[in-house]
Parts: C-alpha cells; structure tokens; sequence
C-alpha cells in the first residue's frame, strides 16, 4: 500500500521524507499494546466512536472476562490517554512499546517510555526537536480507601484531563470551574 501513497516529488524528497530537509507529514510515532493471551477466542467485540467526546470505546469479553480500552483524545492537554480496564482483577496482561522508524531515540524509566527525536534542517543543521511518552498511571495501584473514594478519583481525573470547558446538566449547565467557583464564593 505504501508504494501507492508516497509523494515523489521534491517536496518529500522524493519519497525519502524522513531524510529530507525540514521533513515532511508523518507520524509522530507508534504505540503499540501487545496482549498475553491474544490466541484465545474473543466474544462480544464492539466498537463505538464519541465524535463530541473525542472518545473511542472498544469491549470485548475472553474466558468470561469483559475487557475495555478507552482512548481519549485532548488538543489543549496535547495528550492521547488510553484507560484499560477488566471486569477481573489482575486480568490486563500487556507489554506496551512506543516505536518510531527513523531518527528515533528511546529511554526507559520505571514505568515511564521517552522517546524523542528530530528533523533535519538546511544546510546539515538541525531542525525541529519532537518528544512524546507513554506512563503507566495505575488508579487501582494507589491507596485508595474505598470504592467511593476510587470513584471520586477517577471523575477527578478525567475533570482534570478531559472536560475542563464542557458544561455539566449534573452543575446545572456549568463548567467544573465555574462550578467551583460558585461553591467557594457561598462558602
């Protein structure tokens, strides 16, 4: 397929876009979720696409269990964050890699993935510098008291990182800052 939709022209380099001058369109880079277990049989898969929420929901269920993958993504927080979950404790079994083709340098720490890289620029100087992460943030791992208080921590998050700007019919039509802002000035 790639030898039908790579420009030729000077603009890509012909074709060689990574090694081009100030680069060209392309990934930032590949982030790659590999199962344990991934021959058995899956039942129940399903898809569902939120446009208005920027939210794309995959379920499936293996040996009774029902897994979830959630991928939100956020342009002001410039973050794609990706929620799995099982009706099962201890039931998510995966290796995660981020992976880019070219010009690509990786670093580990604890649960944390970097990767960075850059384009070429004119003249043999360099350009633009990228860098990204994956981190495992593990809700169920914290110290939590109770299944409220897990609750209450998991809204808290996705507030923080999600819905910021949306406004709530639960908040009588206003944001979360709003909201707060009303709570603290009666108080």
């Amino acid at each position: 397929m790639q030898s039908y939709f790579v420009s030729a022209c000077q603009g890509s380099a012909y074709g060689n876009g990574a090694k081009a001058r100030f680069g060209c369109c392309q990934i930032f880079g590949n982030l790659l979720i590999n199962w344990k277990d991934s021959v058995r049989t899956v039942s129940d898969y399903k898809r569902t696409l939120h446009l208005d929420k920027a939210l794309a929901v995959t379920e499936w269920k293996k040996d009774g269990i029902t897994f979830k993958e959630e991928v939100l993504s956020s342009v002001p927080q410039k973050a794609i964050i990706i929620r799995l979950s099982a009706t099962k404790s201890k039931s998510l079994n995966f290796k995660v890699i981020l992976d880019r083709k070219e010009n690509a340098k990786f670093f580990s720490n604890g649960n944390t993935i970097t990767m960075t890289w850059q384009l070429l620029g004119s003249d043999g100087d360099l350009g633009i510098r990228f860098a990204g992460y994956a981190k495992e943030i593990a809700i169920n791992g914290s110290k939590l008291i109770s299944k409220e208080q897990m609750k209450l921590e998991i809204f808290e998050y996705i507030e923080i990182w999600y819905n910021r700007k949306r406004r709530h019919s639960a908040l009588n039509y206003k944001n979360i800052e709003e909201f707060n802002n009303q709570i603290n000035y009666k108080m």
